[in-house]
């Protein structure tokens, strides 16, 4: 088993945090962290409510409802680095926007700036005639991205790649991937046990701490919560 794209930190990393030896590789503890490390990476990116790795083909749909800038929804991966191709399809007629007309304007909060002309509002007014009014506005536009972040193990796997995953995201990841390793085979609740004349009292993961870490993440790069 090798690491996806999506894994948020690296086994050597992980090892380290656990205070354990880094595993031989094909290992089975080899295997268990790299397991340890993909759910947790999946579930750090579905509380952020978004793809996290670096990818050169996200593909987005949207509605615009300002005619000079567009944002990508929420869901949408970030941060934004190259847009390949912008769409405009209503069903009857399909157009390419000419990539001079527009630019990205805010990376990290997807804003597409258009330079010539106006976005096609993609919504219906209001009774009023009040465009900005409209509900459940279209998603008209298709776009076609390069954005994410360059995890740790895209920078190994891809020597043209250079890392630049935020550490606290990682930290995050190590965190998760630390409460599994070491809730694995007990209940997350035991503190201690004893058997007959043999007592052992389990390892204090300082999963408070670890809490703390996963939450200020999520503030600050807009996740749902724990």
């Amino acid at each position: 088993m090798a690491l996806s794209a999506q894994a948020l930190t690296t086994v050597a990393l992980l090892a380290d945090e656990l205070s354990i030896a880094t595993p031989a590789s094909d290992s089975d503890e080899e295997a268990r962290l790299e397991r340890y490390i993909e759910r947790a990476s999946e579930q750090l990116a579905t509380l952020l409510g978004r793809d996290l790795h670096y990818a050169t083909d996200h593909t987005v749909k949207m509605a615009a409802r300002d005619p000079y800038r567009l944002q990508l929804p929420d869901g949408a991966p970030r941060p934004l680095k190259a847009i390949t191709s912008i769409v405009f399809d209503d069903g009857s007629t399909s157009t390419t926007v000419t990539a001079a007309d527009y630019e990205i304007e805010d990376s990290g909060a997807g804003w597409i700036r258009r330079i010539n002309g106006r976005w096609t509002f993609t919504g219906a007014a209001d009774a009023f005639g009040d465009p900005f009014a409209a509900r459940l506005p279209e998603h008209l536009y298709t776009l076609t991205i390069t954005a994410g972040w360059v995890t740790p193990q895209q920078a190994i796997d891809d020597g043209g790649l250079t890392r630049d995953l935020p550490h606290d995201i990682e930290d995050a990841a190590l965190a998760l991937a630390a409460q599994r390793y070491w809730r694995r085979g007990r209940s997350r609740d035991v503190k201690s046990r004893k058997l007959l004349s043999a007592s052992v009292s389990y390892f204090d993961s300082g999963e408070g701490h670890q809490a703390e870490i996963i939450q200020d993440v999520l503030t600050r790069y807009g996740g749902i919560g724990l």
